[in-house]
């Protein structure tokens, strides 16, 4: 498989998302994923498009979610990688700042 991420993947953005409640029924939050940046990874048994969406939310908030897509090699379809991470830009900048004082990156 070619590692340019996939017209299917690519047509999602931007995209809606909401936030919902641990009972999934209570909306908590919503907005527009407006980008995405995704590195490609392959398995024995599954191939990955992982990274990191940009969140707008309707309140204004700005965030970044660790997300990935993921298939069983030979199938067609994507499935969503849930319960996801999130950070607010703050914390994801302080979070790089102390991966690099730790020499993680």
């Amino acid at each position: 498989m070619s590692t340019e991420i996939p017209v299917d993947i690519q047509n999602k953005y931007p995209r809606k998302f909401v936030f919902k409640d641990v009972n999934r029924k209570t909306i908590t939050a919503r907005g527009m994923a407006t980008d995405v940046l995704l590195l490609y990874s392959k398995g024995e048994k599954r191939e990955h498009w992982k990274g990191v969406e940009k969140l707008m939310h309707e309140s204004g908030l700005e965030e970044f979610r660790f997300m990935y897509l993921t298939r069983r090699l030979g199938e067609t379809r994507w499935k969503w990688g849930q319960f996801n991470v999130c950070l607010e830009t703050e914390q994801f900048s302080k979070l790089l700042r102390m991966m690099k004082r730790e020499n993680w990156i």
